[in-house]
């Protein structure tokens, strides 16, 4: 049977068990490796099936565009070529974006003008951060457009991935402040920092838990090891508190730190 007599739905739905379809994203399968698997088996995705036919592609192409991972500037031209031929793949025309991964491990000598113009039009649910913290200018401008867009245009956001060891304080402002943030996944290397400093005032965490939305932290550890020094650290906290609390103050109302500790669930990842 030729497959110009097949309905168009029923191509779509082989096209997508081809490997077009986009791969689903859990906090394991990033965390793993950086998100380096996750974003091979987005390039690796058999686009040479778009090739068989006119109409194929038209019905493939959206599906392959699904997910676009750009890591190299030769991905970025080959991107804006397609988007040039079929605007209505082009980020204007498509709102749904749902999974934003953004590596902003930039170079002083990176332009992030359009990155800054395109965050605002998005309105993810699913947000991946990494490489925060840069004392560069252009990535101090983008996490500017970052924690305004959580704050005030990114109504859909409920879950932040963040792999970096920095929060930038307008950015935790902003998470704070989400309605709509519901989980929180960060590696066990930065939680245990981020539950006091070392003066004895609140960390990320502890700010983070007065979200009321909030419903999920999750602690990924790379190994047990890992996670022994987390409990740790917990440990070593709770023996400060309690150290530094005095009896009249004392109460049956949940510690910040009791709070947070509610939230969390750990992922070991071997």
């Amino acid at each position: 049977m030729s497959t110009s007599t097949l309905p168009e739905e029923l191509v779509e739905q082989i096209l997508s068990l081809c490997d077009l379809a986009p791969p689903e994203w859990t906090v394991r399968d990033y965390f793993a490796d950086d998100g380096l698997t996750l974003r091979a088996r987005i390039r690796g995705r058999s686009h040479g099936l778009l090739l068989v036919s006119r109409a194929w592609y038209r019905i493939g192409a959206p599906l392959l565009y699904a997910a676009v991972a750009l890591s190299q500037p030769a991905h970025a031209r080959g991107a804006a070529a397609a988007l040039r031929r079929t605007p209505a793949l082009g980020l204007a025309r498509t709102p749904s974006v749902e999974r934003l991964f953004l590596g902003l491990q930039l170079d002083v000598r990176d332009h992030v003008n359009g990155l800054r113009a395109a965050l605002p039009l998005l309105n993810p649910h699913t947000v991946v951060l990494a490489g925060l913290g840069r004392k560069w200018q252009n990535a101090l401008r983008v996490e500017a457009v970052l924690a305004d867009c959580v704050r005030a245009r990114w109504a859909n956001l409920t879950r932040v991935w963040l792999n970096a060891s920095n929060m930038p304080p307008a950015l935790l402002d902003a998470l704070q402040r989400s309605s709509a943030l519901q989980e929180f996944a960060a590696p066990v290397s930065s939680a245990w920092n981020w539950l006091y400093t070392r003066t004895g005032h609140p960390g990320v965490l502890v700010d983070l838990a007065k979200n009321p939305a909030l419903e999920t932290v999750y602690v990924v550890a790379r190994d047990t090891w890992n996670l022994k020094h987390w409990e740790f650290e917990v440990d070593e906290a709770q023996k400060a508190i309690a150290r530094d609390a005095r009896p009249a103050s004392k109460s049956s109302e949940p510690t910040d730190l009791e709070k947070i500790l509610e939230l969390v669930e750990c992922v070991v990842l071997t």
